[in-house]
């Protein structure tokens, strides 16, 4: 990565409030809401129709793959106050297809800790990521991660943040698209 690019995206960590530069440069995270759950915290049956037709969608819609298919899956955390499985079983049918792992390295209310690593760990440079995460959560991990918080209802959305990232979190450059749908044009 060029010293400009990295000079570039220490100032927005700066501004985002982080201490240390930023040493890894994703080329394209897609974050998805995790499907629809059951009180007991595992995906409904709903949820689980929905991840397994996330898969192929995830795979073969065109503006979310363009920088290639994803190379490392993340999901949010169960923990003691969030116990859910649903980020991780949204997830399980594109980690079969894709033979990679889910990896769960932070929670609900980790959302700083999780941007940080994606934005400083040199692994993520120039990967295309993709996040399932707690749909209450998942415009704090947008903010987290540079880009102007979104607001949205549901569990169908797929929000696509391209790197390098504004310089001005304010501009509304995070592209939305709905889930499953016939037409997948952004909203």
């Amino acid at each position: 990565m060029g010293s400009n690019l990295k000079a570039f995206f220490s100032m927005q960590a700066l501004a985002m409030g982080f201490s240390a530069c930023i040493y890894a440069v994703p080329a394209q995270i897609v974050i998805i809401p995790n499907a629809e759950e059951s009180s007991s915290g595992a995906l409904s049956l709903i949820g689980q129709e929905r991840a397994q037709a996330l898969a192929p969608y995830l795979t073969q819609t065109p503006a979310l793959i363009g920088p290639g298919l994803y190379q490392v899956l993340f999901a949010c955390k169960p923990n003691a106050l969030v116990p859910n499985l649903g980020s991780m079983q949204t997830l399980a049918p594109l980690s079969f297809t894709l033979a990679l792992p889910v990896h769960t390295p932070y929670g609900l209310g980790d959302e700083r800790a999780m941007a940080h690593l994606l934005l400083n760990d040199p692994r993520y440079d120039g990967l295309n990521i993709m996040i399932a995460w707690e749909h209450d959560a998942v415009s704090l991990l947008i903010s987290q991660l540079g880009y102007n918080p979104v607001s949205f209802i549901g569990n169908n959305k797929t929000f696509v943040l391209t790197y390098p990232a504004p310089l001005n979190p304010t501009d509304p450059i995070v592209t939305t698209y709905c889930l499953l749908c016939v037409d997948c044009s952004p909203i």
